[in-house]
């Protein structure tokens, strides 16, 4: 299936990723090379050395609660790697729910993160909000699941692809 997509030219640019929950970074680079995948999404408690140990294909998923919630996780992850700082992604926080709410995230909370990392924006985006949340947040990427099902679990083609063009619609050249 990965490779079937990434054959696409309309999905030119479009990254795959596997979504792990506290999972042995051995082994999500196995997943990863395996699959074809293209990056790992680190959903659960893991600490900032899982995202070293994954050389540059992994970004960490943060929930906060709370704009002082999110400055602190962030700051665990901040003094990793490269200058332009870790790769995270801020999604929806709910209690017990490792994300995939479908709800829409603060979105002045990660516009005040995007700056300072690269940011990936989660978190109820849909064909019809994605465009806005760029323009309001400037990530570096968007993420999208519930958000593109046609019923739960299962992806509707017509909305992958109209939430993939609204997305590139946005002329942002601020990240």
């Amino acid at each position: 299936v990965v490779a079937r997509l990434h054959a696409q030219p309309a999905a030119r640019g479009v990254r795959t990723v596997g979504v792990f929950v506290n999972t042995d970074p051995a082994e999500m680079a196995d997943v990863l090379q395996r699959t074809g995948l293209d990056l790992a999404q680190l959903s659960g408690g893991e600490p900032p050395h899982s995202l070293e140990l994954l050389h540059g294909r992994a970004f960490k998923a943060l929930r906060p609660g709370s704009w002082a919630e999110a400055e602190a996780d962030a700051e665990w992850y901040i003094g990793l790697g490269p200058t332009e700082g870790p790769d995270l992604l801020l999604d929806t926080f709910r209690p017990q729910s490792f994300g995939g709410t479908g709800e829409v995230g603060n979105w002045q909370i990660a516009a005040a993160l995007a700056p300072r990392c690269r940011l990936l924006l989660a978190g109820g985006l849909t064909p019809t909000n994605v465009a806005a949340a760029i323009q309001q947040v400037h990530p570096w990427g968007v993420d999208v699941s519930s958000g593109v099902e046609a019923t739960a679990g299962r992806k509707d083609h017509q909305k992958v692809w109209a939430f993939i063009q609204n997305a590139r619609s946005v002329n942002d050249t601020s990240n």
